[in-house]
This record gives structure tokens, C-alpha cells and sequence, in this order.
């Protein structure tokens, strides 16, 4: 398979490519060979074996956001994980937990008020989930990013899988040069607005914690560049995951009520009338079942990618140091 894809014929183009190739199938995307990978077996060896730790590019688009958490590597990325660790402690994630309650609630009221109006669920979910990250991670700082539109976030990720030989096209460059700008705007004025305000050193939100770290084997604060990239990186890959799951949950579910009347019951039998916490989520157990069952069938991720550092054999196919390998998780879920 060699041709440009869009995200509706790619899941049909590689099933296809699957049933012919089998478990170990060879594609050309972009320009760019890769060898996908179905079977659970080849996907546990590319994934926890020292040959196939660095993370690579599947399409060939640009970077999005310079050097980051989500696209780095080794050094760079323990570089890039230790000013932001302390976000994720346990008692942090416990408050997490409530901040994303405050959100849905408010969420869910506002649907109310709304009652008998038809809504684009996708929009909704983006709307819900950007919101709950930004809380979690930006805190004081969300009012900075109430005008951002999911037509700005949608056509950014977009810009993501544009072929690195059509990024210099005048037409690619003008339709994402606005969004790319608006949302630099707003990451600059998190970190001058955190700077001006001095470190809060009782604070584990983001931005605090970015702006007033040192890098450790420098002994100098982050430059605004790095840090605008790891603002941006944390709010896409934290709510588009989310946002997608939540949508394809309601779009799956919607002629279910079999289902939605046991996820309301463990929910009233568990919750009550109060928001939930932390501690409820092994509770609703159901619930994550059903969930779990969404991302088997509509996993958000459909692939990822590695590159080979030595040559290898993968399903009895030979593969070699600098190949880029991708374990196919949509035909994992269905093998």
C-alpha cells in the first residue's frame, strides 16, 4: 500500500493490507515504509524490548510543538519529565480528581439548561474534556484560554500528518500559520503571567512548576520556547485521547440502554447525589468495563510507532536497524 490517506480510508486501507499481509504486513505512507504490526506477541517485544525504545515518526509530518515530553526520547526525555514529575504525585492526582468533578458538574448543568437542543457530541466532548485539563494542569491560568476553539485545536492535530514534502506549500502554510500563532499567544502570556507572579512553592500546577524548575545539568531555568512546547504538548495529548474516548462512548451507547440503565444504577448506588473521588473509580466497575470495551473497539490510538536499532526478526519477518516499526493496536483489539 503506497498512497496519501485520510483518517476515513486509513483503518479500511490498513484492515485490508492486514488480510493480505498477515500479522507482519509492509505499507509505504507518505513516502515511508513501515511494518505494522497485529500480533499481541510482536507488539509485547517491539514495546518492552531494549531494541525498540525510540519513538518515531508514522507519517512523516511535522513536529508539532518542537521538543516535547510526548515526542522525545531517552536523555531528552527524562529531561523533560523531571520539572513536571511532581504534577503527577499521588495526593496531586487525589486533587486532580476533584477539579475534573467541578468541571463535569458545571458540564452537565449547562447541558440541562440546554434540554431539547440537538448538539455536535464530538464539539461537546472536546469542550468538556479541553476544559478538565486545563484545570487540572493550568489552574488559576484557564481564564487565558476561553477563546480557544475547537476549530483551532482540530485543524492543528491536523496539521500533524501533513507530509513533511507539503508542509512548504503556501495554502498547508497560511491554513495553520493562525492557529500555531494563537496558540503560541496563549502559552506565552501562562508563562509570563506565572513568571511576573513569582514561584508558588505550595502550587504542583503546571506552568509553576515549568517556569521556575532548573534544568539539572545546566543549573538554568527552561527557555520560554521549551516550556511553551511542553504547555501545549500536555493540553493536546491530555484532552484529545479523552475527548475521543467520551465521543465514540456516547456514539456506541446510543441505542444501548440496556447499558446506560446499568451505568446509571452503579453510579446512584456508588455516588448518590454527591460529585465522585478518587477512591470511587474501582467502585464503578461496571462502568469500566464499558469503557474499557470502547477503546477495544474504537482505541483512540490505532497504532504507534518505534524505530529498530539493531536488526531483528519480527513474526519471522527480518528487520532491520533504523526500521520503523508500529504496532497496530486497532488489529491487536481484534486478533
Amino acid at each position: 500500500m503506497s498512497e496519501q490517506l485520510s483518517p476515513e480510508t486509513l483503518i479500511p486501507a490498513l484492515e485490508a493490507e492486514w488480510q493480505r499481509q498477515g500479522d507482519v504486513f509492509s505499507i509505504v505512507m507518505n513516502g515511508m515504509q513501515r511494518a505494522m504490526l497485529a500480533s499481541p506477541v510482536d507488539i509485547h517485544t517491539v514495546l518492552t524490548g531494549g531494541n525498540y525504545a525510540d519513538k518515531a515518526s508514522f507519517y512523516g509530518g511535522v513536529r508539532l510543538f518542537g521538543e516535547n515530553i510526548l515526542d522525545s526520547s531517552g536523555d531528552e526525555w527524562r529531561r523533560s519529565r523531571r520539572p513536571a514529575a511532581p504534577a503527577f504525585r499521588p495526593q496531586t492526582v487525589s486533587n486532580m480528581t476533584d477539579r475534573i468533578a467541578a468541571v463535569g458538574v458545571e458540564f452537565a448543568d449547562d447541558l440541562r439548561m440546554r434540554d431539547g437542543e440537538v448538539i455536535d457530541i464530538r464539539q461537546e466532548m472536546t469542550r468538556l474534556s479541553l476544559t478538565a485539563i486545563l484545570s487540572v494542569l493550568f489552574g488559576d491560568h484557564v481564564n487565558a484560554v476561553d477563546h480557544l476553539t475547537y476549530r483551532t485545536l482540530n485543524d492543528t492535530l491536523e496539521f500533524a500528518t501533513v507530509p513533511q514534502d507539503k508542509v512548504g506549500d503556501g495554502e498547508t502554510q497560511s491554513h495553520f500559520t493562525d492557529h500555531f500563532a494563537r496558540l503560541n499567544d496563549i502559552a506565552q502570556s501562562i508563562i509570563d503571567r506565572t513568571r511576573a507572579a513569582g514561584p508558588d512553592h505550595d502550587s504542583l500546577d503546571l506552568p509553576n512548576l515549568l517556569v521556575h524548575s532548573l534544568d539539572k545539568e545546566t543549573g538554568q531555568p527552561l527557555d520560554d520556547e521549551r516550556i511553551r512546547n511542553e504547555l501545549l504538548v500536555f493540553m493536546f495529548a491530555g484532552h484529545e485521547t479523552t475527548s475521543l474516548t467520551l465521543t465514540w462512548f456516547h456514539k456506541l451507547l446510543e441505542d444501548r440502554g440496556d447499558i446506560t440503565e446499568k451505568i446509571r444504577a452503579e453510579v446512584d448506588a456508588v455516588l448518590g447525589d454527591r460529585a465522585p473521588r478518587l477512591e470511587d473509580l474501582p467502585k464503578l466497575a461496571y462502568t469500566r468495563q464499558v469503557i474499557d470495551e470502547v477503546l477495544r473497539y474504537m482505541p483512540t490510538v490505532p497504532f504507534v510507532a518505534r524505530t529498530a536499532r539493531d536488526d531483528a526478526e519480527l513474526g519471522g519477518t527480518q528487520i532491520k536497524s533504523g526500521d520503523v516499526v508500529a504496532p497496530y493496536i486497532w488489529g491487536a483489539h481484534r486478533h
